[in-house]
């Protein structure tokens, strides 16, 4: 069994956000999946219907090599475009942490392709990080700065490891993604909400994901279950400071966007 242990970017509480709103009896597709361990795993380990889809063929080599090792169907994983699979087919599609990736000048393109794989009715659930959040803020440090690899360095990272594996915290055993995919956009709760409405759907919620979050809270937080409850919370009470954004949007008979 595939499991993942709730982090400090709140990976558990996405996954449980999404089980409410999805039934066992509806097929659903993961766009962007990458190896399919955070959420298309979780969800066919629970029976639900769904099929990953991510254009980066090592993540999915990956997820279909881990999938049959932990007895689940490598083919609910392809290196596929979503115009491989017909129109109105799926009764909900996810997104998350996608958008972000994707050049302004080709977002417009794939919204309308999921739009059209999409049930009437159906539900788009779209996660991103909020693009002056704090998350950014450490991703400058983390990463741009390349902080990571001296702490990787002093062995710091490998200590934090060590110890959540020994405590049964942590996350997951397997990587997410295996792309380097940069962020190339930036979002805030208003930008994301219009650009759903553009495109024809109908905003129905949203929520914050948590405060605070990135390389050094993950590094320094994940597994202290005090900490990220709290985290959590102030996620919630607090959307449009959070660190990024939960959304359920529905697929609305006319489209605005043409």
């Amino acid at each position: 069994m595939i499991k993942v242990n709730e982090n400090i970017y709140g990976h558990k509480s996405r996954l449980d956000w999404f089980k409410k709103s999805i039934t066992k009896v509806g097929v659903g597709l993961e766009f962007g999946c990458g190896t399919g361990i955070m959420l298309s795993s979780q969800l066919l380990q629970e029976g639900y219907s769904i099929v990953g889809v991510d254009l980066d063929e090592p993540s999915i080599d990956l997820g279909k090599k881990i999938f049959k090792e932990n007895e689940l169907n490598p083919d609910n994983l392809r290196c596929k475009n979503l115009e491989y699979f017909p129109d109105q087919h799926f009764d909900y599609i996810i997104a998350s942490e996608v958008f972000e990736h994707i050049l302004k000048e080709d977002i417009d393109t794939v919204i309308r392709l999921i739009r059209l794989k999409l049930k009437d009715n159906g539900v788009l659930f779209v996660t991103v990080p909020n693009g002056y959040g704090w998350f950014e803020f450490e991703n400058i440090f983390w990463t741009e700065l390349r902080m990571r690899y001296i702490f990787r360095f002093l062995l710091i990272s490998q200590a934090c490891n060590f110890i959540r594996k020994k405590t049964g915290t942590y996350v997951s055993d397997h990587p997410s993604t295996i792309a380097n995919s940069p962020h190339v956009r930036r979002f805030t709760l208003t930008s994301i909400q219009e650009l759903m409405v553009e495109h024809g759907f109908n905003v129905e919620a949203y929520r914050g994901s948590v405060l605070f979050c990135g390389g050094f809270s993950d590094m320094f937080f994940s597994g202290i279950g005090f900490v990220m409850k709290f985290n959590l919370w102030l996620g919630k009470c607090f959307p449009r400071i959070a660190s990024g954004y939960y959304l359920t949007t529905f697929k609305v008979e006319n489209n605005k966007k043409t």
